[in-house]
């Protein structure tokens, strides 16, 4: 690899860094310029090591070794999985400046032929497994919804897959 494409030694440092990040998980380039700047030094100039940062993220970008829609579709996946709700996941990768609309998620999940409703039946049934929760007891239901609820889902969702669960 030649260094005619980097402009100084810190940029190359920079890429070569951030080729041993990205080889470990997927980035943003949002994600990537938050984990860069972090590792910025005291003893740095940060207007200049912002610069380098930028300047490395455009190399990264241009040679496609970040995909924002392919990390964005695993993010997805990966935060459906964790049973977020859809509007969750908006959030989420909002967070990450990264735009998805709920038809798009849909779509994802879709593919990958998942579905909230299912998503949502596992990971009840896992929770109340892992928890040992009665559904008689009031205090035990009470904490299930209260879960699934901060995780951005309807209560009534909630209660009708509950009411399922609970007649198995």
């Amino acid at each position: 690899m030649s260094t005619d494409i980097f402009e100084s030694e810190e940029v190359k440092q920079l890429y070569m860094y951030s080729i041993r990040l990205i080889s470990r998980q997927d980035y943003s380039p949002f994600k990537l310029r938050k984990k860069l700047v972090s590792k910025i030094t005291r003893d740095q100039d940060k207007e200049i090591a912002i610069s380098n940062i930028e300047k490395t993220i455009n190399i990264i970008v241009k040679k496609n070794l970040i995909n924002e829609e392919e990390y964005t579709r695993l993010k997805v996946i990966a935060l459906a999985k964790k049973c977020l709700h859809e509007t969750q996941i908006i959030k989420t990768l909002e967070a990450e400046e990264i735009s998805i609309s709920q038809d798009q998620i849909t779509r994802i999940l879709e593919d990958e032929r998942l579905s909230t409703f299912k998503i949502l039946n596992d990971y009840i049934i896992k929770f109340v497994n892992k928890k040992k929760i009665n559904f008689d007891d009031f205090k035990s239901k009470n904490k299930v919804f209260f879960h699934f609820c901060q995780k951005g889902h309807q209560f009534t969702d909630i209660q009708d897959l509950i009411n399922q669960i609970s007649k198995n």
